[in-house]
Order: structure tokens, then sequence, then C-alpha cells
């Protein structure tokens, strides 16, 4: 197995990357799976985005937009909206894997930035402060279903209540005017983080393809080895 040697910050740490043009990888991320068939082995990566694509109206392929979750049984079932938040809920924790294990090389990573972080920082060019609500977005939605972060345990921490909107807008995020601070009476929009999921996801898309173009042009280091990814992130069937 082939390795090269990162230099962060300190310069007495070191990472240690492994060879993202191994086959392994390279199939660990394609649509098209199991990725291997003896035995049958599928990337749990791959089954968040297949996943992601159909709940939320996509085309499976291409991840292009159909609006398809927009049908007439979701309708009749009230789903369609289960469907989305649904499939939002896989796109992020797959842009939470992709940051696991991804990472370009010469993007500066802080030691504490977290995978979300680490994948829309290496595979976007989102602000930091629009990194930060996607991430916040996360822990709230991901962990509880909800649209609130704030935890009362850690008062310093940044507080964010989410609105979640079907509308398009190139700006994925809308920031407050003014910072939350915890009132749950206050409804106002001026401190309301409105996301704008149907580009969030598109943002997401971005940051997979932008991660294949750059495993392509050997400018991606991957984290963990083989033995770990398949332990963590592959089922055999």
């Amino acid at each position: 197995m082939n390795f090269s040697q990162i230099k962060k910050n300190n310069p007495k740490k070191i990472i240690n990357f492994m060879n993202a043009n191994d086959p392994f990888i390279k199939s660990l991320i394609d649509i098209n799976q199991p990725m291997e068939k003896n035995p049958c082995r599928f990337s749990t990566i791959a089954l968040l985005l297949q996943g992601a694509r159909k709940l939320s109206g996509r085309n499976f392929y291409t991840g292009v937009y159909e609006m398809d979750e927009l049908n007439e049984q979701n309708f009749i079932d009230g789903t369609y909206q289960s469907f989305q938040f649904t499939g939002l809920i896989n796109y992020l924790i797959f842009l939470e894997q992709i940051g696991t294990v991804f990472r370009k090389k010469d993007v500066k990573i802080d030691k504490n930035d977290n995978a979300i972080k680490i994948a829309l920082r290496s595979f976007s060019l989102l602000p930091n402060e629009k990194i930060q609500a996607i991430n916040f977005l996360r822990h709230s939605f991901v962990h509880n279903y909800g649209l609130v972060c704030y935890d009362k345990k850690r008062p310093n921490l940044p507080k964010y209540k989410f609105c979640l909107s079907i509308e398009r807008n190139i700006e994925i995020v809308k920031l407050p005017l003014v910072d939350w601070d915890g009132n749950f009476s206050d409804k106002s929009d001026e401190t309301t983080t409105e996301i704008y999921i149907i580009d969030l996801m598109d943002l997401i898309e971005g940051v997979y393809s932008n991660l294949k173009k750059e495993l392509d042009r050997d400018s991606v280091g991957v984290l963990p080895e083989i033995a770990e990814i398949k332990s963590r992130f592959t089922i055999i069937n």
C-alpha cells in the first residue's frame, strides 16, 4: 500500500494518506453497487447517496433534481415533506462520511474541524459562516429531527433556529441579521437561519462531483486504511 506524508500546521503532526487511486476507493463512491461481487459488498456511502436521490426526487444516476417526490401518491399520503426531509438527512450524513474518509491535500484544515467542515472546505467554495450553519443544522436535524441547535449545558456554543425552505436561492444559507440568543419565544425572521434545502442538496451533489474530479487528479487524501473502511462503511449481503 502506498502512502504519502502531509504535514499540517504543527510540523510534528504528520497525516498518512492512503493511495486514493486504489480501485477499491473509486468503487466506494460509485453509485453503481455492489462494489464487489465475491463476497457481495455494498458501500454505505453509495447507499446513502442512492437513498438521498430517490427520497428527494432526483435522478438516480445524475443527481439532477426532477421533483419526483412531488408525485400524486405522496400528496395523497401526505409524505412529500417527509421524503424531502429524510432525503436531506441522508445527504447530510453522506456529506459527513465524505469528510470522514476524504480530504483535499492542499486545503488547510483546523485540528478541531469535524467531518462536515472538512468535506465542505475540501470540495466546495462555501464561506466559513455558512459552513458552520450547515454543520449545526446537521447536529439538530440528524440527531433529533429538530430545527433548533442550542446546548443548554454549553451556552457559549453558537445557537441557531432554522427554517427550511423549498424555494430556490443560490445563496443556499441565509444567515440571520441578529444572532439568536436562545429565547424560544423569539419567532422573528431577523434571528432565523434559513436553509434552502433543494440548493443545499445541489451543493452536496457538487461536493460529490468535485470529489470524483479531484480523485482523478490525485489531489485527494484518504485517511482510513481499507480494513477500517470495510468495517465502518461497507456491508456484505
